[in-house]
């Protein structure tokens, strides 16, 4: 089943070039809101176990609510605004989005 998960093939034979294709990979996701890459990834993961997609889509729902109200997403709202580049805290624990 196709579930589009997959952004970027590498297509290189080259193992030197593939791992710089993989280390820019990970270079761009470790810039990112850990907070944001967690709840995304658990709501990813109890969509999956939904048994229909009006389940589906109150889990993607919660977990957007959830991560709108994360210190992070505060910062990366106020960093585009002021056009600059957000400072993650990476707070999740105990983070109640003040």
């Amino acid at each position: 089943q196709r579930m589009g998960l997959i952004s970027t093939i590498a297509e290189t034979d080259d193992p030197e070039m593939l791992h710089e294709e993989v280390a820019a990979l990970a270079e761009r996701v470790a810039s990112r809101s850990a907070d944001a890459l967690s709840i995304g990834k658990e709501t990813f993961r109890l969509q999956m176990q939904e048994p229909t997609l009006d389940g589906a889509y109150r889990v993607a729902n919660e977990g957007m609510v959830r991560n709108a109200t994360t210190r992070d997403a505060k910062e990366g709202f106020k960093a585009f605004l002021d056009k600059r580049k957000p400072v993650w805290e990476h707070a999740l624990e105990g983070n109640s989005g003040n």
